[in-house]
């Protein structure tokens, strides 16, 4: 067991409050609607092993971690059609929905999306766990609790940024009596190597499967890395030549961190650089600790 060295957690702060949590302002009267209509929650049918699981799981965790709505009625695609086309229906439900593939000006792949159902664009997006990995409950635990915590943002912008800036405050207060968990596949092997030398309060280097217990069991002065994923809409971009298309394609832009999170009420403590392989180094770091000097 070794400790961390409170530059680094002090650069994680100055990182994590530009965070981008919420929605847009272009959003917020939707997140408001959503909030007060039934939600039709899409369980994909698909014979692929990943959705069998997926519709078991993702109605599990719906059933014990969605609060934002009040009634809740789980469909299949084809089912979510016919609600589509009856105007009646399509005006009065908000919907929720894995992505499996890219929604041109709409969404990326492989997000799970909430909105208005006689919308054309979904009102927010949110990617889950660890990459690609397949996803646990803890993974859902955690993802749903972020999609509604963005959401309500709306109604209270004010004492959320207070929220926040508390946060940090208690996370300094406390890390001292903290352990963090970093996820072994999360770091490079020259970070792993060299822990020792830069930390100064309590850490463990450990699997995703350690994590996931512990968001699991919400376990109090434990802290964890993940992942998280500002992912940008899909942008139609065209080539026009004497008005005639010459070329279009989809750009999605992405930026990856590594998020600190507390177990015990998942938030946001701080975040740290990640290189192109989705890691973070020792040289990210150390950079982390001179600007800082």
């Amino acid at each position: 067991m070794k400790k961390l060295h409170l530059t680094f957690i002090a650069f994680l702060m100055l990182i994590s409050v530009h965070a981008q949590y919420g929605i847009t302002k272009k959003r917020k009267p939707e997140a408001e609607i959503i909030k007060t209509l039934p939600l039709l929650v899409v369980l994909h049918d698909y014979d692929d092993p990943l959705y069998q699981r997926m519709r078991v799981d993702l109605k599990e965790a719906m059933q014990k971690y969605w609060y934002y709505s009040e009634d809740i009625t789980f469909v299949s695609k084809d089912e979510l059609r016919e609600y589509e086309k009856d105007k009646l229906k399509r005006d009065n439900y908000a919907y929720l929905m894995f992505s499996e593939k890219l929604y041109r000006a709409n969404v990326p792949a492989g997000c799970f999306c909430i909105g208005l159902l006689n919308k054309k664009t979904f009102t927010h997006f949110k990617k889950f766990g660890n990459y690609d990995e397949k996803l646990t409950m803890a993974d859902y635990k955690q993802g749903l609790y972020w999609l509604q915590k963005d959401l309500e943002t709306v109604f209270d912008a004010k004492t959320w940024k207070e929220n926040n800036q508390n946060t940090i405050k208690a996370f300094r207060e406390n890390v001292e009596t903290s352990t963090l968990l970093v996820d072994e596949s999360l770091v490079t092997d020259d970070l792993k190597d060299q822990m020792e030398s830069v930390y100064s309060y309590n850490y463990k280097i450990v699997t995703k499967e350690e994590i996931d217990r512990a968001i699991m069991s919400s376990s109090p002065n434990i802290l964890y890395t993940k992942p998280y994923n500002y992912l940008s809409r899909p942008l139609v971009k065209s080539n026009d030549e004497g008005h005639s298309l010459a070329s279009m394609r989809d750009n999605v832009n992405v930026v990856v961190l590594n998020y600190v999170y507390s177990a015990e009420n998942n938030q946001p403590l701080a975040a740290f650089k990640t290189k192109a392989n989705k890691k973070t180094t020792l040289k990210h770091f150390k950079k982390g600790l001179k600007v800082l000097k």
